[in-house]
């Protein structure tokens, strides 16, 4: 396969591209980052075949805190509109809800640890497995989307459009070290589906098979962009 040019939206310091950057070591590609909360400027969407929008603690509503957020709404609707391969994961996966026609909102709750979903389209065969979650907000499923992850906590975990474009509110990238990050976070949350980073911890295990599934993922995503 050629070189893809894969451009990285992040919008925190701390919400990182994580094993995602494992995952482009094995490969070939062109990669880009922009790093949104030091002012970056956005590409082209003639200079990407792929846009990753990682996750942010902000929500798609504080246009008027973060003002970039229009922009890069606007630029995942191009890059929809242009047949582009698209990944949204947290925040990505809100923001391209949005752009897609959905409502995004506060969920009853936080959501944060080691939580099971159900993966896999309705009508057909669902796995369960355990993910990473960190968010409070969640979206309605948008026109013309299949619903690929659901649970208990967040109706809504992830959708496709086509088979170039997913998105994810879990986090499929975290690594250890990210996080630990969320640690950080002051007031912690609290909240039925909300883990003690003492539970979090102890869950490290649910990592290796988290990413093997994300890396076939990626591989899919790879396979469908020839």
């Amino acid at each position: 396969m050629s070189a893809l040019r894969i451009h990285i939206l992040q919008p925190t310091e701390r919400t990182t591209p994580g094993s995602i950057s494992e995952w482009l070591k094995t490969k070939n590609h062109d990669v880009k980052l922009t790093r949104l909360f030091t002012g970056d400027p956005l590409p082209k969407v003639d200079d990407f075949d792929w846009l990753i929008v990682l996750g942010g603690r902000m929500s798609v509503w504080e246009v008027e805190d973060y003002p970039w957020l229009i922009e890069v709404k606007a630029l995942m609707l191009e890059a929809v509109r242009a047949h582009k391969t698209g990944l949204g994961i947290c925040l990505g996966s809100q923001l391209l809800a949005e752009t897609l026609g959905a409502k995004v909102r506060r969920n009853d709750h936080w959501e944060i640890g080691w939580h099971r979903v159900q993966l896999g389209a309705p009508n057909s065969m669902m796995a369960a497995m355990t993910v990473y979650e960190h968010h409070q907000d969640t979206f309605d499923l948008p026109p013309s989307t299949v619903r690929i992850a659901t649970n208990e906590a967040t109706r809504n975990q992830g959708f496709a459009y086509g088979d170039r474009v997913v998105a994810l509110q879990f986090h499929p990238e975290a690594t250890s070290e990210w996080i630990e990050q969320g640690f950080k976070q002051d007031p912690y949350p609290t909240g039925p589906y909300v883990q003690s980073p003492e539970e979090i911890n102890n869950g490290m295990g649910a990592l290796s098979p988290m990413r093997k599934w994300f890396f076939a993922l990626l591989d899919r995503l790879e396979a469908a962009s020839k």
